[in-house]
């Protein structure tokens, strides 16, 4: 589970990164928009950032699919489980355990 929430914290640091880059080309393109050369290379560069920011949206959606195949897949091995009674019938020790090598 840390692992996982490292995952998610550093995708959303990333998404954070390229919101922020994003904003900051805007500017730089709207600063410089009076150029025709200007404009276009800023609106370039910002569709570029935007889509980069889409693929990360993917890594979501590809971990969205992995855990729902993950759950089901614990699901099902625990369905399964469930269906093992001889365990039940396993005679447990009265006493202390005492090891004899020790």
């Amino acid at each position: 589970m840390w692992g996982l929430a490292k995952t998610i914290v550093s995708l959303l640091e990333l998404l954070s990164d390229l919101v922020i880059a994003w904003a900051i080309e805007a500017a730089a393109t709207a600063a410089a928009s009076w150029t025709v050369v200007g404009a276009i290379a800023g609106g370039a560069v910002m569709v570029a950032t935007a889509m980069e920011a889409i693929s990360v949206g993917d890594v979501y959606k590809a971990h969205g699919m992995a855990w729902t195949i993950c759950t089901g897949v614990a699901c099902t091995v625990a369905g399964y489980l469930s269906l093992l009674h001889d365990m039940k019938d396993h005679p447990l020790s009265k006493g202390t355990y005492e090891c004899l090598g020790a």
